[in-house]
């Protein structure tokens, strides 16, 4: 879960504060985030598992990730769990930095009788860094 990962990835802007309890802590965020992932020898493996609002949410959202200023993979997100993970290279002498960013978001006070007046783009419910294999 996004808790597990967070003693080493350092959540930075554009996050809310983690959600959920126990196994299914999850972190949404709005429109782009950003976020510190350790240093590692060689590559580095990036894996998540995102929520996409696609029922409020149309069309779906094009969605990007960005390791160290590079853009890792470019997606539709069609489904509402998607699964990724990624090989790429890691820095090894300072820390990485991840930027994942939605075409759209949705305010749930506005769509339902919700009080949630955040922007919503997507949620993560998995995010983990580790050395690739």
């Amino acid at each position: 879960s996004v808790s597990r990962a967070s003693s080493i990835i350092r959540y930075g802007d554009g996050w809310y504060s983690s959600e959920g309890d126990g196994a299914a802590v999850f972190r949404w965020m709005p429109r782009e985030a950003h976020a510190m992932l350790p240093a590692l020898r060689g590559n580095g493996r990036l894996a998540m598992k995102i929520y996409v609002p696609i029922d409020a949410i149309q069309p779906p959202p094009t969605i990007e990730i960005h390791v160290n200023g590079a853009l890792v993979e470019r997606f539709v997100g069609t489904e509402a769990e998607i699964e990724r993970a990624w090989i790429v290279p890691s820095r090894s002498d300072a820390p990485n930095e991840l930027r994942i960013t939605t075409s759209a978001t949705v305010n749930p006070s506005r769509v339902s009788d919700s009080n949630d007046t955040r922007e919503l783009g997507l949620r993560i419910d998995n995010l983990t860094w580790t050395p690739a294999r």
